[in-house]
């Protein structure tokens, strides 16, 4: 959780998409929906981009990429 989100009170949901190769690398990533506080938004990019990479694809599902969305959901336990 972002601190200056948090010490605000910012909260929301994200909408991210990222492409994954048949290595099982990330490749794409892109926000597809934004809450109304970009911090939020900034730290769902950040988030994904530490996942260093994925398990391979295996070959039974014959493609040679797999496109994911994820919401991540940013909520305050008060």
């Amino acid at each position: 959780y972002p601190m200056l989100a948090k010490r605000l009170r910012q909260y929301g949901l994200v909408k991210v998409e990222m492409t994954i190769d048949k290595s099982g690398k990330i490749v794409d990533t892109k926000l597809i929906e934004k809450s109304s506080f970009e911090a939020l938004a900034k730290a769902s990019l950040e988030t994904i981009s530490k996942i260093e990479k994925f398990p391979p694809i295996p070959d039974e599902l014959g493609v040679a990429e797999i496109t994911l969305r994820v919401p991540i959901k940013y909520k305050l336990e008060l």
